[in-house]
């Protein structure tokens, strides 16, 4: 058994059943790489009060999931014997304090960490106390008292949903890989001076929000030239529509070097409600695959390696988009000369059954 996942409640008055379970499932440790737990505070007890160092010799991930209401007392007990697993690397906590100061975790060889209903404060303190290089926090709650943004010289790949503002905290010049997802307005201002303080050279981005103004992401763009992928979700695009003509325009690539992210590689556009002319969007997608023969790099101030094709780009339509502008943009005679030359392309359509999803590739 190399991957045991166990959730349990302690039977009112009745101990002995599941604490002779736990015994019976820890025989099997020595041989686990995977390690996901939530129980009760005797359970855990049980589970780790003999532990030896050599008990997980081959324990890679952990998740653990607590109680608020269970005593710190439960929370050292339960991870002491982990100070010694020694390939452990992959943490995800729920619901748990992070901090190094109440949590015995291996802090030194952790290089994944993910939490979930942590305190701010708490996966700060998770941030600084470890080598990470991918971490995840969702829904993090409250404001720590930080006097300077945590500097971390390693994390490579980070993902914030819910609560945004640990962008306020953070200075991560390594980072390559950022990930935001909140049902609240694009926090713009705070991802820029974040992306600039750091100085990253960002290779994707991924966001997801119930609002994002044009001039936000485009603002947050020319932050990032070196940007490979870009992935939008704006919910609310209905209200305010973001992938319209004026956005095509600043992505379309021309002989400037104000040029938009000419490094993309893929494009995706999610809940569009496609108020924008097909022969814009065909122009901006035959600028950055006719590289040869639209765009002259030389005159871009930059190196012919400095600029990528764009190799795939996913419209998704929201499902109270216009059919007769999503049907233009699927019949746009520019669309399909570029997917009969490769150009990796998915159209979709979230209430229309005949035009639902086509998806063309070389």
């Amino acid at each position: 058994m190399r991957r045991l996942q166990c959730t349990t409640q302690m039977p009112n008055g009745n101990a002995t059943a599941p604490l002779a379970f736990m015994h019976a499932i820890r025989a099997h440790s020595s041989h686990w790489e995977e390690l996901c737990l939530a129980l009760p505070p005797a359970c855990y007890e049980s589970f780790f009060e003999h532990a030896r160092s050599s008990e997980m010799p081959l324990l890679r991930r952990l998740t653990l999931l607590f109680h608020s209401a269970w005593p710190t007392s439960h929370h050292l007990l339960a991870t002491r014997a982990l100070t010694t697993a020694p390939l452990l690397t992959d943490i995800s906590l729920i619901n748990v304090p992070a901090q190094s100061s109440m949590l015995a975790l291996p802090w030194n060889q952790i290089t994944r960490f993910r939490g979930s209903h942590l305190h701010l404060a708490d996966a700060l303190d998770a941030l600084d106390s470890a080598p990470l290089k991918s971490s995840a926090f969702t829904w993090a709650l409250g404001y720590p008292a930080v006097d300077a943004p945590i500097l971390h010289s390693n994390l490579s790949a980070l993902t914030l949903e819910g609560n945004v503002t640990a962008l306020k905290y953070l200075t991560l010049p390594a980072l390559e890989s950022l990930c935001i997802r909140t049902h609240r307005a694009f926090p713009a201002e705070q991802c820029i001076q974040f992306l600039l303080r750091s100085g990253c050279t960002l290779r994707s981005l991924d966001i997801s929000v119930d609002f994002i103004a044009t001039t936000s992401l485009v603002s947050c763009l020319e932050a990032t030239p070196g940007l490979r992928e870009l992935r939008v979700h704006n919910r609310k695009d209905r209200i305010h529509s973001l992938f319209g003509n004026f956005l095509l325009e600043r992505l379309t690539l021309r002989d400037q070097k104000r040029d938009l992210v000419p490094r993309l590689q893929r494009l995706e556009a999610l809940g569009c409600h496609c108020l924008f002319d097909a022969e814009v969007l065909g122009g901006m997608l035959e600028s950055r695959w006719d590289l040869d023969v639209g765009l002259k790099p030389t005159l871009m101030g930059l190196k012919p390696r400095d600029v990528n094709h764009l190799e795939s780009f996913c419209l998704e339509a929201s499902h109270d988009a216009s059919l007769t502008s999503w049907k233009g943009i699927v019949y746009s005679p520019r669309v399909w000369r570029l997917i009969e030359e490769g150009m990796d392309i998915e159209l979709r359509h979230l209430d229309d059954v005949m035009f639902a999803t086509l998806s063309f590739n070389s």
